[in-house]
Order: C-alpha cells, then structure tokens, then sequence
C-alpha cells in the first residue's frame, strides 16, 4: 500500500500508519519542519555528548594479535567474534584442556596458513608439521606409537597436500596414524589444529575428530557446503583471515611476525565479554 502512494511533489510527508487496534492503515501526512525550527533544535542539542551507536563497528580487515589478551593462562588467541543479536564483539580463545583441536577450511589467499602461524607462535613448545614428506612421516609416526611425547600444540598446515606427497598406501596410513593422534589428542595433554583446502576423503574423517572448524574463504560454494558451513554463509569475497565458526563470525588475529599491519580497532576492549 505505501508504494501506491504518490510520488509527486503532493505526496511529501504522506505515510501510513496502523496501530494494533486498527482494521487498517490510515494516511496521515507528517508536518513539515521550518528552517527556523531545525535550526533551533541544532542549538538546543550544541554541545551535548554525541549519541553512541547501537551497534559496535565491524570486524577489522587485519587484527593484530599483540592487542589481544588471553583471560587465562594457557588459552591461545584465536580472533574475536562478532555476535551482533547480542550486541558485543567476544575474543575467541582455544583452551587447551577443553577444546581438543581445530579444523581450519581455506581456499588459496585465504589464510589458513597464517592463523595457524598466529596459534603456533603462542606455544613455545608447539611442533609444527614440515612439509618434507620424510620427516612427516618421522613425526606423526612417533607420536602415533607413543615413540615422542605429545606437543601441547601440533600443527599440522595443508593436510591435503601432505597426503598427496605420498604414494597412495602410504597416504591412507599417514592419515590413519595422523587419526590416532587426534584422538589420543586430549588424553595426552595436547591440542590439534590442521588445515585443508577441501574435505573430501581422509580429510572428512580426520576433521570429524576436532570439536571446532572454522571456514575461511573457499573456492566455490559447493566446497563451502562439502567443509560443514551453511549456503547462505558463503561469501566468494571473505577477506584474508575470515572465518565462520560455528554460526560466528570471527577475525582470526595476525602472527606476531607480520610486523606493520594495521589495526583499525581503536579501542573495543571495554566491549569485549567474556563467553558464557
């Protein structure tokens, strides 16, 4: 109904309005404002505190990580989160003694390999995968057999290429004793986080075993929906480091090494809360 109302110079200030106890609308036009009246307002209000948005700004593009916090000793900083039904931005944390690992989901520029750069910088004592296939192999073997102690953070960056380095029996035993090590994670005392381009195959089920994923950019929407994420979360321009986790949105923070990146975060420490 408002649409058929005239367009003209005749319909300015016309408007519709129904209350509930109306059976229906009623035109109604809304008296005009003088330029003395506006300007008499602007006076009245000079100097008064300005009006706080209701809602925080969004997300930045680049978060570094030194402004971040951890709320307890041991908990790793992953991002903050933006959860605007609640109205607050949240600093998304892994806590080691909870949260067993971390499957991380990217396409190429996505990414993926810089938060787990940001996660491992945190733990001295972090083992971080090499992409030499020999010693991958070496590593996940010992630490599947119980040979070398468990890191509290093993890192493990594009998982799928790691197994297409391998001949194909040796791939699908690399990812069973990589299997072994995700469930033994918690038991042992650490945490697990990889990173894949697709799951398909040995990676769904190797990401079936870690509690949280996170999904950064993919390549196509079918990927997005094949990695857990729902359709309408699919955004083919998602910058560099963000994720949907969960149902949240969350910018994964910078490594401590990426010296000189911006933080357009002026000051939402005061607005950060801690999760329930």
């Amino acid at each position: 109904q408002a649409a058929a109302l005239p367009g003209d110079a005749g319909g300015r200030g016309l408007a519709l309005v129904r209350r509930p106890q109306d059976p229906a609308p009623a035109v109604f036009r809304v008296a005009r404002t003088t330029p003395g009246e506006l300007a008499a307002l602007a006076e009245r209000v000079r100097g008064q505190e300005r009006a706080r948005s209701p809602w925080l700004p969004a997300l930045p593009l680049r978060l570094s990580r030194t402004r971040l916090t951890a709320p307890q000793d041991g908990e790793i900083v992953l991002g903050v989160a933006d959860e605007p039904e609640q109205q607050r931005q949240t600093l998304r944390t892994l806590r080691p003694t909870q949260d067993r690992g971390l499957m991380v989901f990217g396409g190429p520029g996505s990414g993926k390999s810089t938060v787990l750069q940001a996660l491992a910088e945190q733990v001295p004592q972090a083992v971080r995968i090499p992409q030499d296939p020999e010693q991958a192999w070496t590593l996940i073997d010992e630490i599947a057999e119980g040979r070398r102690p468990m890191p509290p953070l093993l890192v493990v960056d594009d998982v799928d290429r790691h197994l297409a380095a391998f001949p194909l029996e040796y791939a699908a035993a690399w990812a069973e004793r990589l299997q072994r090590v995700v469930r033994a994670a918690g038991e042992r005392g650490g945490t697990v986080v990889l990173s894949a381009s697709r799951c398909s195959g040995q990676i769904a089920a190797i990401a079936e075993l870690l509690p949280l994923r996170a999904l950064l950019r993919t390549a196509s929407r079918a990927e997005h929906l094949a990695a857990g994420g729902e359709s309408a979360a699919f955004d083919s321009e998602r910058p560099p480091g963000r994720a949907v986790l969960g149902t949240t949105e969350v910018q994964c923070a910078l490594p401590d090494s990426d010296e000189g990146a911006p933080d357009p975060l002026p000051d939402l420490t005061p607005h950060w809360k801690p999760r329930a």
